[in-house]
């Protein structure tokens, strides 16, 4: 799980964790490349749990939420070089404005227009819902949630003419009400960033991620991608 990857080091990106150094992307990118690891979208991971493709040995997802502009041009290049793909999460009204959910923070970021969605989705990224607003899901309306889940799921989908089966839930805000409703609304699967099951694929509507914070080493992040931290991390949740 990606939100900001922006040129630079721990010493000149802001302080929160989740902005994360291209130099260190670039590496993380090369690890999985060279470790064996493919790249796979939802779309795939659907058609390998219905049996219509096979899995490979090493599967892995990179997701990145918000759809920030710099972060997705940044990355791309590096993607493109090692044959990769990434999911990226839209908050749809946001689409060419500012992360304007963000109202703690100093400073606000693009996100992505309609021109370039239509672009990327054509390359290299594959982009889910991310909802509308950006808001804490379980404390919408019946109404409300249905409209956050509804309506951008049909703006991806208008913008890229590709089924959209995923919901990144915002602040990875969820409960069995949300769930219900996004599988009401289409969606096949939920992904949240930690949850309570031990496996990543117990729970197809709260899916766990691996969290990739700024300044972590490669050695660092190839230990998170192992079987038995990813066991450990729901062990530890229950």
């Amino acid at each position: 799980m990606y939100h900001h990857v922006m040129a630079g080091d721990g010493k000149n990106l802001p302080e929160d964790s989740s902005f994360v150094g291209l130099a260190d992307f670039e590496a993380q990118s090369l690890a999985l490349s060279t470790a064996g690891y493919k790249t796979l979208d939802f779309t795939e991971l659907g058609s390998i749990l219905d049996d219509k493709m096979k899995a490979p040995e090493k599967p892995v997802i990179i997701c990145i939420d918000d759809g920030y502009a710099e972060t997705l041009k940044s990355v791309l290049p590096v993607l493109s070089g090692n044959r990769q793909k990434a999911v990226v999460g839209l908050v749809t009204a946001c689409i060419g404005e500012f992360d304007d959910w963000q109202k703690a923070r100093k400073e606000y970021y693009k996100i992505i227009d309609e021109t370039l969605v239509v672009e990327y989705s054509r390359l290299c990224f594959s982009f889910v819902s991310h909802s509308q607003t950006h808001p804490f899901l379980s404390r919408l309306s019946d109404n409300e949630l249905e409209k956050e889940l509804r309506d951008s799921k049909q703006t991806i989908e208008k913008l890229t003419g590709k089924p959209v089966n995923t919901l990144i839930y915002p602040y990875g805000d969820r409960d069995e009400r949300v769930k219900t409703g996004l599988a009401a609304a289409g969606y096949r699967f939920g992904v949240s960033i930690s949850a309570k099951t031990r496996y990543v694929l117990e729970d197809l509507l709260d899916l766990r991620r691996v969290y990739v914070k700024k300044d972590e080493n490669t050695g660092t992040f190839m230990r998170k991608l192992s079987p038995w931290y990813l066991w450990y991390r729901g062990l530890r949740r229950r």
